[in-house]
């Protein structure tokens, strides 16, 4: 029975097909997986606005310049279409310890 599977023309044009569309699929995804490197010039544009209306006093914002806006710091973007999906500017400092110093060595603490 299995060798008639193998010598029957129409099983070989089917195994064919299919090892012609796993080809093609994997093609397809290896194409896909092609990232982009900078994001959308549009949006590059409006985050350098957005820059340029805040007082950075802290520095936060200093690795916003060029085209390159994918790998500024606090940008995130979607490496498919290039879109920024994230823009996080959250504050790294932590005052606890800073708080802590300062409540220790007040004078409305004695």
């Amino acid at each position: 029975m299995d060798l008639y599977v193998f010598c029957n023309p129409h099983s070989r044009l089917t195994v064919r097909f299919l090892l012609l569309l796993y080809f093609a699929s994997w093609c397809l995804n290896t194409v896909s997986v092609i990232t982009v490197k900078s994001c959308m010039e549009e949006e590059r544009r409006a985050l350098l606005t957005f820059k340029q209306h805040r007082t950075d006093l802290n520095d936060r914002l200093s690795s916003w310049v060029g085209h390159e806006c994918c790998g500024w710091r606090g940008i995130s973007c979607n490496n498919r279409t290039g879109h920024v999906s994230k823009l996080d500017l959250r504050n790294t400092y932590t005052f606890s310890e800073e708080w802590n110093y300062t409540r220790r060595d007040s004078p409305f603490s004695r």
